[in-house]
């Protein structure tokens, strides 16, 4: 975050921020809030994978992306929720506390992590399906000069960029086959939450 987006927070009077990088990737960049004390700053790590999400960069970086396929990236998401359902739980959880609002999550790339947890939000609050596949598809628009700016640094040609694409933007395979998930494996995101992330009743009103 610059000093401007430090202000632009405080104003918001942002209560709590979830941060769901890894270790690694925290230490990397480390978050400036709070900044003078006022908030809490709750680490949620969430990684599936067998490799840092920095390592996966510098794959990319060195050419490598024989690793990148849709199968990879849609595992991806269903380990999202197999592995960390008390990881959102414990965010719904601050959520039902007014004390904990305004809240922020975040991740790094903001569209697999974060885009997970968006959509059960979504899911929980009643918004349907279609909507919730287009507000993760919007990523597509708010990230796109971050990717530009990576693009530009990585001095990749356009085939090689086409290729890489998925890693960087969010494809829809990828929220469309966390929906089947849900409905597949535990019947429907209220059964999910309620049975595998410790969501109470009294949670989803709040």
């Amino acid at each position: 975050l610059s000093d401007d987006d430090i202000g632009f927070l405080q104003q918001m009077k942002i209560q709590s921020v979830c941060d769901f990088r890894t270790l690694a990737e925290a230490q990397n960049r480390p978050d400036r809030f709070p900044v003078d004390g006022h908030g809490t700053h709750v680490h949620l790590p969430v990684n599936h994978l067998e490799f840092e999400p920095g390592l996966l960069f510098e794959k990319l970086k060195n050419g490598d992306a024989s690793w990148l396929t849709p199968s990879f990236l849609i595992k991806g998401y269903r380990l999202n929720l197999d592995q960390f359902a008390t990881t959102w739980g414990a965010v719904f959880k601050r959520l039902a506390d007014p004390k904990s609002l305004p809240l922020l999550f975040h991740c790094t790339g903001g569209k697999d992590r974060a885009g997970t947890f968006a959509a059960l939000l979504l899911l929980a609050l009643g918004v349907p399906e279609e909507t919730v596949i287009h507000d993760y598809g919007l990523s597509n628009i708010y990230i796109a000069d971050v990717v530009n700016q990576i693009y530009a640094q990585l001095n990749i040609d356009n085939a090689y960029r086409e290729k890489i694409a998925p890693y960087f933007s969010p494809p829809q395979y990828c929220i469309e086959a966390l929906l089947s998930h849900l409905h597949d494996k535990y019947g429907s995101t209220i059964e999910y939450l309620t049975s595998r992330a410790g969501v109470t009743e009294e949670m989803l009103q709040a």
